[in-house]
């Protein structure tokens, strides 16, 4: 860490998720010098591994159910 170079920012938001992504780009927009930390995948726990995914596993059963309900198993 010799080489690092020392930066300020206005604000340091932690965690990419659900609120700190709009959060980092809406006080971009006002010309502030923004840091956006994120331990993980970009997006956070919601978009990657928890509620979108669970939803789109959830749809696609209910498709699948509604296909089978109508055609059978054929």
């Amino acid at each position: 860490m010799k080489d690092a170079k020392k930066q300020t920012f206005d604000a340091i938001i932690i965690g990419s998720g659900q609120a700190g992504n709009p959060l980092a780009f809406a006080l971009a927009e006002q010309n502030l010098n923004v840091a956006l930390v994120e331990k993980g995948k970009f997006g956070g726990t919601c978009v990657n591994t928890g509620c979108t995914p669970t939803k789109a596993y959830v749809a696609s059963a209910k498709r699948a159910w509604e296909i089978k309900i109508r055609f059978g198993n054929s």
